[in-house]
């Protein structure tokens, strides 16, 4: 199973999903933008990618997308 990692950003009171590694960089390219979407997470979780992020202030959108995902 492949990996992408992804950052949180909080800018202005919104979360940014930002790609963290090449393949999530190459994700939101074909999707023509700099960041993701939670919906994107969803859908490249069904692909059979692991989504990591880098921060551990993220474990509210593990537990999201984990709920989500099943």
């Amino acid at each position: 199973m492949r990996t992408i990692t992804v950052e949180i950003k909080t800018v202005d009171g919104d979360d940014l999903i930002l790609p963290a590694c090449s393949d999530a960089r190459r994700f939101a390219r074909m999707l023509g933008t700099t960041e993701l979407t939670f919906e994107a997470l969803i859908c490249i979780k069904t692909l059979r990618y692991n989504i990591e992020f880098q921060s551990d202030e993220s474990s509210r959108w593990r537990i999201a997308l984990a709920a989500a995902a099943s």
